[in-house]
């Protein structure tokens, strides 16, 4: 799409300010949260290090080393370092061995030790390794996390090895297969010819080790800090009872271990001098772990589509029903199922096979034609990690329901371990019989029966609108009795069913409405009954958005637009849009709600983007609203919106000549969303029966969602297959002043070919001036939707004028 331009960054305060603009482009800039956060750790780093010794005496022999320090967020103070240091790679003050400096160079002077066995006059070479290691230390005395460690002889530097897979920690072990997989991997600092190993040794430990039956528990006393030492001390450097293979293998396979039982892996790698690397370290080059059964383990499987993404908890070979996953897919339509697996610590994924509808999954009879042929397991093959089957016909109305299908897929890892994944789906063809569905998913306050079982008769509590006021705000059919009321009090029509809210002036749409607070337990909206209209209006609000609790809690349920597009469930809205449904999603929470589970851990929890993994094909922001490079959501309050294009908005004025083939008339969009209270000229609203004009009336703001980073959408209208006739296919409608930043585009229209066109707003749609949500509205329903409003209309479903009670 066309580019806005962007403002500087800047620090947002604790409640951002908006302003609203209608427009056909997509920037701003990306929110700085002003959250205070913790010291971070300076990084250290050698840039000069041992190559070749000072001395050539057999003796001892001098080394100068050097050192470079960086903090990210102050200063480095000092370093300390220590020289054969009991544990190289955690740095303790208070030991004497560890000392302080505020240099950046020194030369150290190192005994050569005994000389390498068999003694040979000849050779000036020393057997005794020596290890330097250097942490630096910031202004707030925090050390760095990991110092810069190199260990040397006396005539090279020794190589570095390290365990890949399982990697290893020395904080926790893994629980592994009877058959593990470990591979490694090293590298030689001055290596002439090669910078890695030239050959390795390795050995598996367990508890009591034959070569010294006097030690009760070798694995404990090996990855002690004193036996890190000994480990060395006892084999090296000829490594006696080691197994040792050529510097093309790095990875070694065990089978047959016993379950229920600890081992421990360790491996070091000489290089072409015969240096050896001499730190035994449990985080580097010592793997303790212990065997489970082989039953527990396998491939981890993750199946997803644009429909839904799931991941299950652990692998195995398990078809019992909860590890199901259940599935709608559009009728008439093909299905691409995708899949990939995690194996197990210490193997490797080695192939898939997929088959559908196989009654007896142990037949393994040959498919006749590998494309078409699902009902037989396709060839084993690592590449195949896609299918598409179908279009299905819809399911049958009566039982028994012989369409529904059951997918399988199956992964190996290189221990042998088969893993199984199931889905069952049936086909939904949306009837689309009706015109207008509103889905009312906000967690607004509710009625509440006194202890006698009748309504609170007290005037609405807290920020308008409650649930009952919202109702009565958008569908009223006016004129009616408010429950509990003074005597005469009576409603006004809500915006869907009038336009300018005097009693008997009715101008309505046909809809329905459906809430969806206890509407299922698992919180789901089904996709059958969605498909049964055209158009349908959800929205979500922060408050709902924020909520992780079960989808049936009877306070506080999640809503179902954050249920539906969490990992593991089927993303009905998607399926929907697929089949030709077309939605406005709104409400000032609803990007929140669709994103906040595939938040990057450890970022914060209001902003999205493409970098971090979040905006990514199978997220419904990414593939349906096309917000796909950075999402700020739950940004404070704001003021106003802006129309792009009107006269008067911030930074922009008109821009023709950026109709595409079909586009609508924006002219009806009103130029300026003002709050309740008014502005610029407009008069404010005023407040509805036992409301008071306070702040809960006229409020300062609401939460907006926006798109915060620059967002190009362009597709080729052209038919000739030799030409290209670009246009940008994401229109902004709404422009937004946030937190001092312009220009945020807050409603944007997508209506390109890679799905139904759909309408997003990052706010709500009632908390205006009630002529200007009567305008926004109508130019949605009516100029992009082709609905009218019809005199004396007879809504089909109807919410109630004042609250209902849970």
């Amino acid at each position: 799409m066309m580019k806005t331009p962007f403002p500087l960054p800047i620090r947002n305060t604790a409640y951002a300010l908006l302003a609203v603009a209608a427009l056909a482009g997509v920037g701003c800039s990306k929110k700085l949260s002003s959250k205070l956060i913790p010291n971070q750790p300076p990084e250290v780093r050698l840039t000069g290090a041992p190559a070749t010794p000072d001395s050539t005496r057999p003796d001892f022999y001098a080394y100068t080393m050097q050192w470079v320090g960086f903090d990210p967020d102050g200063r480095v103070d000092h370093f300390l370092y220590a020289v054969d240091p009991p544990d190289p790679y955690h740095a303790n003050p208070a030991d004497t061995v560890w000392h302080a400096t505020t240099k950046n160079e020194q030369t150290f002077f190192f005994s050569a030790g005994r000389p390498i066995f068999p003694i040979d006059p000849r050779n000036t070479k020393a057997e005794a390794p020596h290890v330097f290691a250097i942490y630096a230390v910031d202004n707030e005395g925090t050390i760095s996390t990991r110092g810069a460690v190199r260990a040397f002889f006396s005539y090279t530097q020794a190589p570095i090895v390290t365990i890949t897979d399982p990697a290893a920690n020395a904080a926790f072990y893994p629980t592994l297969t009877p058959t593990v997989t470990i591979h490694w991997t090293g590298v030689d600092p001055d290596g002439q010819f090669t910078t890695k190993p030239v050959r390795w040794v390795f050995r598996l430990f367990t508890t009591r080790n034959p070569d010294y039956p006097t030690i009760p528990d070798f694995i404990s006393f090996a990855t002690s800090i004193p036996g890190r030492d000994s480990l060395r001390t006892l084999y090296a450097p000829l490594f006696p009872g080691w197994q040792s293979v050529g510097a093309e293998t790095t990875s070694f396979q065990f089978r047959n271990l016993n379950p229920q039982s600890l081992y421990l892996f360790v491996v070091t790698g000489f290089d072409e001098a015969g240096a050896y690397d001499p730190i035994f370290a449990p985080d580097r080059n010592m793997l303790k772990f212990s065997v489970g059964f082989a039953g527990t383990f396998g491939p981890v499987i993750t199946m997803f589509n644009q429909f839904f993404f799931y991941q299950y908890p652990t692998g195995g070979f398990d078809l019992s029903p909860s590890r199901v996953f259940h599935l709608e897919v559009p009728a008439d339509q093909s299905v691409t199922f995708n899949w990939f697996a995690a194996a197990p610590p210490g193997a490797d994924i080695r192939r898939y096979r997929w088959v559908m509808d196989l009654v007896d999954l142990t037949d393994e009879s040959p498919r006749t034609n590998e494309v078409t042929d699902w009902y037989h397991w396709s060839t084993w093959s690592a590449n195949i990690i896609q299918c598409t089957i179908g279009p299905f016909p819809p399911h049958p109305t009566d039982p028994p329901d012989p369409t529904f299908h059951h997918w399988y897929v199956e992964a190996e890892d290189t221990n042998g371990l088969v893993s199984i994944g199931l889905i069952e789906f049936r086909a939904i063809r949306s009837s689309f019989i009706k015109d207008l569905l509103f889905v009312n998913d906000t967690r607004f306050r509710p009625d509440y029966r006194l202890s006698s079982g009748s309504l609170d008769v007290g005037p609405p509590v807290g920020p308008w609108p409650t649930a009952a006021e919202l109702d009565t705000f958008m569908f009223a059919i006016g004129g009616q009795p408010y429950k509990s009321y003074p005597a005469g009090t009576t409603s006004k029509p809500g915006i869907f069913n009038s336009v300018d809210g005097v009693i008997g002036h009715t101008l309505a749409y046909t809809y329905d409405t459906l809430g969806t607070r206890g509407y299922s337990i698992n919180g789901v909206i089904p996709l059958s009954k969605l498909g049964d209209y055209k158009h349908v209006v959800w929205f979500t609000d922060p408050t709902s958005a924020a909520y992780n609790t079960a989808p049936n809690d009877p306070a506080a349920p999640r809503s179902s637009l954050r249920v539906i597009t969490s990992p593991g469930q089927p993303v009905v809205l998607s399926t929907y849009i697929i089949q030709g449904g077309k939605v406005w999603v709104c409400g000032g929470g609803a990007a929140y709600a669709t994103l906040i589970a595939w938040n990057k851990p450890g970022s914060t929890a209001f902003s999205y983007s493409a970098r971090d993994g979040e905006l990514v094909p199978g997220r419904f922001m990414y593939d349906f609203a096309h917000w796909q490079e950075g999402v700020i959501t739950g940004a404070g309050q704001s003021f106003w919106a802006t129309k792009f294009g009107a006269p008067g908005s911030i930074g922009f004025g008109p821009r023709p000549g950026r109709g595409w083939p079909g586009q609508p008339d924006y002219s009806p969009l009103p130029n300026r969303l003002h709050l309740k209270f008014g502005g610029e000229g407009t008069p404010s609203d005023p407040p509805p029966p036992l409301r008071v004009g306070d702040s809960n009336w006229f409020q300062n703001g609401f939460a907006v969602e926006y798109i915060s980073q620059p967002t190009y959408i362009r597709e080729d209208y052209s038919t000739d297959p030799n030409a290209v006739l670009e246009y940008s296919t994401l229109d902004t409608l709404y422009l937004g002043y946030v937190g001092g930043a312009n220009n945020m585009p807050i409603m944007t229209y997508y209506h390109g070919k890679l799905s139904q066109p759909v309408v997003f707003s990052g706010f709500n749609i009632w908390g205006w001036r009630r002529a200007e949500c009567v305008a926004l509205v109508d130019f949605v329903l009516q100029n992009l939707w082709g609905l009218t409003r019809q005199p004396g209309a007879v809504m089909t479903a109807q919410a109630s004028a004042r609250r209902a009670a849970p």
